[in-house]
């Protein structure tokens, strides 16, 4: 297909989709489509019937719609034969902000591909392995936060009682000025934590079924990065979502099957990995990794509905990960 035709398809279905979703409330009655599938879509190789099917998910879909959009304006950074020939001529600015992680993105690709610029075939096969490897990059962090989504609709929809009174019980940890161990607030604390804090903050509202509301300002992104899911600190903001939901389910162990419990294995897993790559710029995050590990013990021992006690244990572990990690609004 030519690239002029296939843009300008895209634009063409990119506003259709967007004005599908203005014109009426999201009423997409079916499973998300999954990451491979994204991809293809993406990518141009979707055709057909499957990609009108895509589309009509994408009218429907706003999670699916916005996962769309970030794909391809991270693929637009992608440069061509000659955009990348004149970025190597061009002077490189030094300034002093602190850069987004699009633009280090930017800059490690042109960094790497510079070099081997021949002509316009290298452009397009460099290209695609550059899209080769960006696009598992964003859908691993899409499909966790899907994931994380659907956790809370199925504690709302299948545990509504249940999640009621555990919120009864919970010592918010936002709500305090200094920690069980009698230390006081940091007076700055460090994006890290606000991240962890606001994803906190964001699993109290859903389960309390309350209405989209802004983020708190002392718990608001930096400016530059727009907000926490695509910041350099968006594995503390998912951390703190699923510390949020699990901590909840730790209160009524009886109802979660064995696949729940696997499936929590796997998030940990994953966000242990990922931290795993922060801690070499950040020790908070080494410290917080070493929580997660006691965390993945006892997932591993569950479900366990005739030993409560590794339940408790495993809600205790949560609550010290929240009052020792979390900043107060």
């Amino acid at each position: 297909m030519n690239n002029t035709h296939l843009n300008k398809q895209q634009q063409t279905e990119r506003l259709q989709a967007l004005l599908a979703l203005a014109a009426q409330p999201p009423v997409s009655t079916e499973a998300c489509p999954d990451d491979a599938a994204l991809a293809e879509f993406v990518s141009g190789t979707l055709q057909g019937s499957a990609r009108e099917h895509m589309l009509q998910h994408l009218h429907a879909c706003p999670d699916c719609y916005q996962q769309w959009q970030a794909v391809e304006a991270c693929l637009s950074m992608a440069p061509t034969a000659e955009t990348a020939t004149a970025a190597e001529s061009a002077p490189r600015t030094t300034a002093a902000t602190k850069t987004t992680w699009q633009q280090k993105l930017r800059d490690w690709w042109q960094q790497q591909t510079a070099p081997v610029w021949y002509g316009g075939f290298a452009g397009v096969a460099a290209t695609m392995l550059f899209a080769a490897w960006l696009l598992p990059q964003l859908l691993m962090s899409s499909s966790m936060d899907r994931q994380l989504d659907q956790l809370y609709q199925s504690l709302n929809t299948d545990h509504r009682p249940a999640v009621q009174q555990a919120l009864a019980h919970l010592d918010d940890p936002l709500q305090r000025r200094g920690n069980q161990f009698g230390f006081l607030e940091q007076a700055e604390p460090t994006p890290s934590s606000r991240a962890f804090s606001a994803g906190l903050w964001t699993g109290q509202q859903l389960l309390n079924q309350q209405e989209r509301q802004q983020v708190p300002v002392h718990l608001q992104a930096p400016a530059e990065s727009g907000n926490w899911a695509n910041s350099q600190w968006g594995e503390f903001y998912q951390l703190g979502r699923w510390t949020m939901a699990l901590w909840i389910v730790s209160q009524f162990n009886y109802e979660m099957s064995a696949q729940y419990w696997q499936n929590q294995q796997a998030l940990c897993d994953e966000l242990q990995s990922k931290l795993k790559h922060q801690a070499m710029r950040l020790t908070e995050a080494n410290t917080v990794q070493l929580r997660l590990q006691t965390i993945a013990g006892l997932l591993n021992n569950l479900p366990a509905p005739q030993t409560p006690h590794i339940y408790e244990q495993l809600g205790r572990e949560l609550e010290v990960l929240m009052q020792t990690f979390a900043t107060g609004v």
